[in-house]
């Protein structure tokens, strides 16, 4: 049975989007050059991307045209990517949400991504969910080590020059019509899950999502092995909707108080939970930043002990749930 990584619940999504991304502002600031021309933010025509095809090389220029022509707003949600990601079409209308836009060019490669992401930086979105590498993976030259590089690249850039934006990295899709490629996919996702933690960006499983008993596409998702059909965009969609739709919440608005006291923190194992004020009966939850929930129990005593031991190192939120009220702590897995 697979286990995915991402809670249907929107409250979840919420506070997952506190813990890895915390900011005072949910909207990012911009500030622009008024005589800057935006045309200077796309590749040229005459641009060669290495590994692109003699198609993709056409429909390479064909896409940026028509992203110059209808450019990024200010704080848009960004889905980049290749044919998997264009496919998709309207992205805003999957889900009901204007914001989010498509930015997938079919064939393209992660040198293509690297090449094309002066427009996304320059606009400052709010979330760039990423979703490449198979196109590079199919050609037998290139390594897993070169994809997670450049993936990596891809990453530092943004981060760089759009230090609010919240990356998301969708792990390499599999396939079910080249065996051989198996190997190569997930080597690729090994990099990318291995990459240093950090507060700007998330690794989303989506092979796991896609991926049958034998590590190959699904074929119920899939109308050629490596493209989705309309099942397809529905799971995907349905899989990363809430952390799409969540806003960025600051600490200003989370249900925080001292009616409960929680050490010590960082934790290495016991996770003592003491109530200040008198102990109501309630629930008690700890997600992670994948927003999965990872404990769940009543608590009933003036004091509780929790045993963390066996949680990964890592930011996780702690969630007590009471008749009347909500109270959320960030907490620390050493």
């Amino acid at each position: 049975m697979k286990t995915l990584i991402l809670s249907a619940n929107l409250f979840v999504a919420l506070i997952v989007s506190f813990i890895l991304f915390p900011t005072t502002s949910s909207v990012a600031q911009t500030t622009t050059d008024p005589n800057f021309d935006t045309n200077t933010l796309y590749p040229s025509p005459d641009i060669v991307i290495p590994y692109h095809t003699e198609w993709t090389k056409t429909h390479y220029i064909e896409r940026i045209a028509e992203f110059k022509a209808n450019p990024l707003q200010f704080n848009d949600i960004v889905f980049v990517g290749n044919s998997i990601t264009e496919q998709g079409g309207d992205w805003g209308v999957r889900f009901n949400n204007l914001r989010v836009k498509n930015r997938g060019i079919a064939g393209d490669v992660t040198a293509g991504v690297i090449n094309r992401l002066a427009e996304i930086y320059y606009y400052k979105p709010e979330k760039v969910f990423l979703e490449i590498g198979i196109n590079d993976l199919f050609r037998g030259d290139l390594t897993s080590e070169y994809v997670a590089n450049n993936i990596k690249s891809i990453i530092e850039k943004i981060h760089l020059e759009s230090p609010t934006t919240k990356i998301y990295i969708q792990t390499v899709f599999p396939t079910s019509n080249d065996t051989s490629l198996k190997a190569k996919i997930i080597a690729t996702n090994t990099l990318l899950k291995a990459f240093t933690p950090s507060d700007y960006f998330q690794i989303i499983d989506t092979y796991t999502l896609f991926a049958n008993a034998n590590d190959l596409m699904t074929n119920s998702y899939t109308t050629d092995g490596v493209h989705l059909n309309q099942s397809g965009y529905t799971l995907w969609q349905n899989y990363v909707k809430d952390i799409v739709n969540a806003p960025v919440l600051s600490i200003e608005q989370l249900n925080i108080d001292q009616q409960y006291v929680l050490y010590p923190n960082p934790v290495d194992s016991i996770l003592n939970i003491k109530n200040t004020t008198g102990l109501n009966t309630g629930m008690l939850k700890i997600i992670n930043t994948a927003g999965k929930t990872v404990h769940f129990e009543e608590i009933t005593e003036e004091k509780n002990t929790i045993n963390v031991e066996n949680l990964k190192s890592g930011i996780y939120v702690l969630t007590i749930t009471s008749s009347n009220s909500i109270k959320n702590f960030k907490f620390i897995k050493k």
